[in-house]
């Protein structure tokens, strides 16, 4: 399965199993209808911010969300650092840098997101945390 339905599937298991409906959820979760609708239906990826929120709003992990793990733990998670901060402290950490990358990640994505002049898509933020071998919710410091 890709992202997108695997994203859509869990939106759709976690609004029945919190008696939800897209609206509610939308004014809940302060996230807008039209987006919540596009996820859903497999028609657009959420931006990181919305990704988040969603994430926050259930209590579940960012990877429970894009169905990278089936365990669902009802837990805090910390408030993300910018992304290049935590890009930044990551690739320190393991001593990587852009040839550690090239293979799967455009030159010009990896130097935006350490100045931190944009932040990954969906399909980036997966492949990131393969690099790093860690969860997309430790990847943006949602978790340690």
């Amino acid at each position: 399965m890709d992202i997108l339905s695997n994203l859509s599937d869990s939106l759709k298991e976690l609004i029945t199993l919190n008696g939800l409906n897209e609206k509610t959820l939308a004014e809940k979760s302060n996230v807008a209808i039209s987006s919540i609708s596009a996820y859903i239906n497999k028609k657009q990826a959420p931006y990181l911010e919305n990704l988040i929120t969603l994430a926050d709003f259930f209590g579940c992990s960012i990877d429970y969300l894009l169905e990278r793990t089936d365990n669902l733990p009802k837990k805090e998670y910390r408030t993300c650092p910018p992304f290049s901060q935590r890009f930044n402290e990551l690739l320190k950490l393991h001593k990587y840098s852009y040839a550690d990358f090239q293979d799967k990640i455009a030159k010009s994505s990896f130097y935006e997101w350490k100045r931190g002049d944009s932040v990954p898509t969906l399909q980036n933020l997966t492949d990131l945390a393969k690099i790093f071998d860690c969860s997309v919710d430790y990847l943006l410091g949602r978790e340690t």
